[in-house]
């Protein structure tokens, strides 16, 4: 499969990430999703989340990156983290 297609997939597990984490929050639930297929994360086959969230997130314009770290705060913020990036509000 293409990267970008890949990426794509991967911005669809995002939503769904993202979707059920709000709904835990709901209530000030504290949360944490745990990623335990080894397909998240053996990079062999150029596949793994950390790499893929990489890959979707530096392609983005710079707009579209301020817009995302402002409607997903935190969330964004952890997402970034754990594929070893800052977010643009992190930025200088």
């Amino acid at each position: 499969m293409p990267r970008d297609l890949k990426a794509e997939v991967v911005a669809g597990i995002l939503v769904d990430f993202i979707q059920l984490a709000g709904r835990a929050r709901r209530g000030r639930t504290n949360v944490e999703l745990y990623l335990v297929d080894n397909a998240f994360h053996d990079s062999r086959l150029g596949s793994d989340l950390p790499a893929l969230l990489r890959y979707y997130y530096e392609t983005l314009p710079p707009d579209r990156q301020a817009a995302m770290a402002r409607i997903y705060g935190s969330t964004l913020t952890s997402l970034l983290a754990y594929a070893g990036l800052a977010s643009t509000e992190d930025a200088p």
